[in-house]
Parts: C-alpha cells; structure tokens; sequence
C-alpha cells in the first residue's frame, strides 16, 4: 500500500508531496513547489529507485529539464532547456554512463 505525504511552507502553499512504499521508500510520484505554488518537479520512484521520466520547472512554468531513468539510472537522452524554452544541452546515457553531449 502506497502513502501519500504533504509538507508545506510557512505561508500555507504547499512544498512537496511524496508517495511511499510499505517499507517507507519512495514509490510512485513526488511532486516540489515554488513558494507561488507553482510546480518545481516531477520525479517518479519504484521502490527508492527513479524510474520513467522526470521533469523540472523554472517559476514561470516553463520546463527545465526532461530526464530518464531506469532502475535508478540514466538512460537515454536527457535535455535541459533555458528559460525562454529554447535547448540548453542534451546528455545521451547508457546505463548511467555518460557517451555524449551536446551544448547549444
């Protein structure tokens, strides 16, 4: 059975929610705010492992970050993006190895 955990700032917005396992590790989603309450990340756990595709975001919305993982590692292309959305970099990992990147 999953739980679900809520922290919030002092000014009532919440700050981070966070699934967890039977066995306390994470598991499922856990989502961070901005102080505005706007969303700051999305990371997916398996059993205290990173799993699927996780994303960042700067305070306006706009997506910072895309990454994948498999089994808590790396895997595949993982992009960064600037502020006004255009490419910043991109990492290509296998296994949790870096073999390339590409800054913009």
């Amino acid at each position: 059975m999953t739980s679900i955990e809520y922290t919030y700032r002092d000014n009532g917005n919440i700050f981070e929610m966070i699934s967890k396992n039977e066995s306390g590790q994470l598991d499922g989603i856990q989502k961070g705010y901005y102080s505005n309450g706007q969303l700051y990340s999305e990371h997916y756990y398996e059993n205290g492992l990173k799993e699927g595709i996780q994303k960042g975001y700067y305070s306006n919305g706009q997506l910072k970050y895309e990454e994948y993982y498999e089994n808590g590692l790396k895997e595949g292309i993982q992009k960064r993006y600037h502020l006004n959305g255009q490419p910043e970099s991109e990492h290509y990992y296998e296994n949790g190895q870096l073999i390339w990147k590409k800054e913009y």
